[in-house]
């Protein structure tokens, strides 16, 4: 029989019914793969080709189930979980193969081998969007997400494909400005380059809302913090969340100019370790343009107190401290450095740690030029751009301290010094915590010592004086006086000047060093205060030596000095010379011949504690307001003038120029009336609201004032602007609801009074030491605190027997005519400050001690419930602060009779006094001034360098230098 002709059985049913199942499942499996690469993101091109091989498959698999019996009659006896993995590993190859043949996946990193896959195609797209994008749940703290980041290596190439960014937003309390940055930044961003916006909602009340449809179309998802866990903790979770090929960080109140993206990726791709940043420049909140682009800022140093300034004058692309708030990184360069330090918290010094560990561990960062970020900055005289969350002090000082322990090696013991890090001192109350994730990155990535910083950038740290060769004092001949940076300086404000005082060792405020880049290159231009960034400054000839913020860079012709020839040469030429304000005119005070004669007929107004106040009320009938006449201006003889003095405010245009300012007692003939008349408006019982001039109020500033400020609404009315006015009396302020015991009234500050206030602690033989033909007396100090002290600055706790712990604090030297004084209350002056006065055991001249934290003490005033406070260059008395960590009320006792104000900080370590003494007897200070320097040397001025040392922080370089260039034993 021909075999040809027999027809071949067909498949039972019940085996087709079999084979059918399981050409479902397999089927399913085919599609799987594809399916998760589409949820994945790659490339369109890629997902189809994948989905096309899977169909390719299945139908393959349906004819070899369907029509080739045979092949099905051999694979029938295999298991079927056997058969079923051997469809998966089938497909997986295809699929593998499909991708590598698109060149979409690299292999990286032989040189640790192992096989490193990373997909540098578009990371986001709209499929994705639908997918993954929006809303996401609670973010816990200890998410992990982190992505195993390419080793470099073999495959240099790959980074020439960088594409895509992942913006991240750290935000709290944002308001409006969230949804219009996460607007600006995908306006400005292409499609293929922006693969994502995270918004990190810091805890915000109420939590960030953004619609689902927002968040899609503009690519974002927000993740939240239920509880504030401060900007880093932020800016770390939204950076380990990231998915593209680099993560960006930018505040959430900013918008990305034109092209911004561009200079940052072609950055990028140049470097995997590298950071960029973009031109910072200043964005309008209100209309949200950007008011200017030239003037941006992208370059910042590092001062000694790990604090960091603009330096825009430092030349070439590269940046030595960021900022901290703009920046773009490769997610390599995020995962490789360790990202951001897990051990800080809320605010401040991570800009120090990713900046130091980049340069010192191989990377670099640069100015990604032509890139702009319009900022939104704070402003506190625009309430939308003021601060809605807390930035605890002492986490800012453990960041930042944190940084400094890590990376400055023994440069640590430099930035310790400064008062703001006390705190952290052995057995102090904080603690910097443990550096082992930060060792543990500087193993891992071969990190240099800070010195190779300091090398790298020695245009800014020894070409500035930062490294200074030495400190000294400059003591003037004629005078037997050093100079000294004036007391009354806001930290880095332009306010203050220089004078002379008796030359003090161990006052700071008196070390000097040359500083200031020289505009040829290398150093110095300037005079500097040592551990201060206050620089001597001369806006003009025959003016005031002031103290203005150090311009490191040279190019401020006004803080340009030259010491040669034992003179202090302003500007380098012969046009002035510095000099004693005794010998010659001050006339850069600017102030006329006229103003200065009338100087000392405008009487301070004060408020005065107790009855007695000669200033009185008379109506005024043409405005239906009131003025407030003082007694008859009299001469030092004792016969009268025949000038009335009538309170006013300051002269000005307008309301900004009467803010703050103080009244003052003026003959009434030379002031316009509308100075000196003043209306009763809202009424609360018994007082008023008094307003003056441009509708500005009067304000008590707790017992300090009077002043003029903005006037409180009704609803907001509080005590210090709530006054008793009535016709013949005097104009009275009730302070009891501020410790006050009683009312104060407004009066002229009396002549006779003999105020207390601060001055270097000195001992005797220093203070006679100030003399031309005396030898300047060096006194360390633990011998100065076994020595007298100056005459009024020696002070006795007298205890009073009443059985409350209260004494009288009692000079210990009586006046010339041997009466003895004893601090006290001001009477006739500011009720809130202290004067000296004959003891006479009254209650205003009783005090009690309150505990203060680390062994110091606060002072009470038992009368009052205030404490003496020291935040301002004179003592006055407020509000007892029992807090830890307040500053301004600890005092020391010591056993020479010094009652100490120990040195003082604020703001961050930004605003800072030096250590005090209490003194009823402060030597006026000799003015600081430029004059002719032909006339300054025939007075015979001449200036000399005084006790000149090697600072800390040039040993320590002195001392590694030396020791990498000696020869290995």
């Amino acid at each position: 029989m021909d075999g040809r002709n027999i027809r071949r059985p067909a498949l039972p049913w019940a085996f087709r019914r079999l084979a059918f199942r399981r050409l479902a499942i397999r089927s399913v499996l085919h599609f799987a793969l594809p399916a998760l690469a589409a949820i994945a993101g790659l490339a369109e091109c890629v997902v189809a080709a994948c989905f096309c091989a899977a169909a390719c498959w299945s139908a393959l698999e349906a004819a070899i189930l369907f029509r080739a019996g045979s092949f099905a009659a051999f694979c029938r006896p295999w298991p079927f979980p056997l058969r079923l993995l051997g469809a998966v590993l089938l497909d997986t190859s295809v699929w593998l193969l499909l991708l590598m043949l698109s060149g979409n996946w690299r292999e990286v990193g032989a040189q640790d081998h192992e096989l490193i896959v990373v997909a540098l195609t578009p990371a986001t797209n709209l499929r994705r969007g639908r997918t993954s994008l929006g809303s996401a749940p609670a973010l816990s703290t200890a998410q992990g997400g982190r992505r195993h980041a390419p080793a470099l290596g073999a495959s240099e190439a790959l980074w020439d494909k960088l594409n895509t960014l992942s913006v991240v937003l750290p935000c709290a309390n944002e308001g409006d400005f969230v949804w219009r940055t996460v607007e600006s930044v995908f306006n400005a961003t292409p499609s293929e380059h922006l693969a994502e916006i995270i918004v990190v909602d810091d805890g915000s009340k109420p939590p960030i809302a953004l619609s689902p449809k927002f968040l899609s179309h503009n690519r974002a998802r927000i993740l939240r913090h239920e509880k504030v866990q401060g900007l880093i903790r932020s800016k770390k979770d939204g950076g380990d969340a990231a998915v593209g090929d680099a993560v960006v960080f930018l505040d959430c109140h900013v918008r990305p100019m034109q092209n911004w993206y561009g200079p940052i990726i072609s950055n990028l791709r140049q470097n995997p370790k590298r950071i960029v940043v973009p031109s910072i420049t200043a964005l309008d909140p209100d209309t949200w343009k950007e008011i200017s682009p030239y003037g941006g800022g992208s370059k910042m140093w590092m001062t000694w107190n790990a604090d960091f300034e603009w330096c825009m004058w430092y030349a070439g692309p590269y940046v030595p401290i960021m900022s901290g708030g703009l920046l773009a990184l490769t997610r390599y360069w995020w995962e490789a450095s360790g990202g951001y330090d897990e051990q800080m918290f809320s605010w401040g010094g991570e800009n120090l740690d990713q900046s130091l560990r980049t340069w010192l561990c191989g990377g670099e960062i640069m100015v990604a030029e032509g890139s702009r970020v319009a900022h939104m900055w704070r402003d506190p005289s625009k309430p939308k751009t003021v601060l809605h969350y807390a930035i605890p002090t002492d986490n800012v000082r453990r960041n930042r301290l944190r940084a400094v322990e890590a990376w400055l090696g023994p440069w640590a013991e430099k930035v310790r010094t400064f008062p703001e890090f006390d705190d952290f001192r052995p057995g102090g109350r904080l603690q910097v915590g443990s550096l082992t994730s930060m060792e543990r990155v500087k193993e891992t990535l071969e990190c240099k010592p800070f010195d190779h910083f300091l090398e790298r950038f020695k245009d800014l740290y020894i070409s500035t004086g930062r490294l200074p060769e030495s400190t000294f004092l400059l003591r003037e001949r004629t005078t037997g006086l050093c100079l000294q940076l004036d007391t009354q300086i806001n930290g880095r404000s332009s306010k203050g000047h220089f004078v002379l005082a008796p030359c003090n060792a161990r006052e700071e405020m008196q070390r000097m060093h040359a500083a200031n880049r020289l505009p040829s290159g290398g150093c110095c231009s300037g005079l500097q205060v040592w551990n201060w960034e206050l620089c001597m400054a001369v806006y003009k000839s025959g003016g005031p030596v002031n103290a203005d913020t150090c311009e490191i860079g040279g190019d401020v012709p006004a803080q340009q000095f030259a010491f040669r020839e034992a003179q202090l040469i302003w500007q380098d030429d012969e046009s002035a010379c510095i000099a004693p304000e005794n010998l010659f005119s001050l006339g850069g005070l600017g102030e006329s011949d006229e103003e200065v004669s009338h100087m000392a007929d405008r009487m301070k107004a004060v408020l005065v504690l107790g009855a007695g106040c000669a200033a009185h009320i008379e109506d005024d009938a043409s405005s239906g307001g009131f003025r407030v006449l003082a007694a008859i201006l009299t001469d030092d003889a004792g016969s009268g003038s025949g000038r009335k003095l009538c309170l006013a405010v300051p002269a000005g245009q307008a309301a900004e120029d009467l803010l703050g300012g103080e009244l003052r007692f003026e003959p009434c003939e030379d002031v316009s009336r509308d100075r000196t008349v003043f209306q009763r408006r809202t009424r609360l019982g018994k007082s008023q609201q008094i307003r003056a001039l441009h509708d500005m109020c009067l304000d008590a500033a707790s017992g300090s004032g009077p002043i003029v400020y903005w006037c409180h609404s009704a609803k907001e009315l509080s005590t210090n602007q709530l006054f008793m006015a009535p016709v013949g009396g005097a104009l009275e302020w009730n302070g009891s609801g501020l410790g006050f015991q009683g009312s104060l009234c407004v009066d002229q500050k009396g002549a006779d009074e003999e105020a207390v206030s601060f001055a270097p602690c000195q001992t005797a033989s220093e203070s006679l030491s100030a003399s031309p033909s005396a030898e300047a007396v060096r006194v360390e100090r633990d011998a100065a605190l076994a020595e007298v002290p100056k005459d009024g600055q020696g002070f006795e706790r007298r205890p009073i027997d009443d059985g409350n712990g209260d004494f009288e604090l009692r000079e210990l030297r009586p006046d010339g005519a041997g009466v003895a004084r004893c601090v006290s209350l001001g009477i006739r002056g500011r009720a809130s400050t202290l004067t000296v006065a004959p003891c006479d055991k009254s209650k205003r001249q009783r005090w009690r001690l309150k505990a203060a934290p680390a062994g110091y003490s606060s002072l009470g005033a038992v009368a009052m419930e205030l404490c003496v406070d020291a935040a301002s260059e004179s003592p006055s008395l407020i509000q007892c602060i029992p807090e830890e960590g307040f500053l301004s009320q600890r005092f020391t006792f010591h056993r020479n009779g010094w009652v100490e104000a120990p040195r003082y900080w604020a703001d961050n370590g930004r605003r800072k006094l030096p250590a005090r003494c209490l003194d009823s007897r402060a030597p006026k200070s000799k003015i600081a001034v430029s004059a002719s320097c032909s006339a300054i040397r025939e007075a015979h001025v001449e200036w000399k360098r005084l006790w000149a040392e090697e600072p800390l922080e040039t040993r320590l370089f002195r001392e590694v230098r030396a020791s990498r260039e000696s020869p290995a034993p």
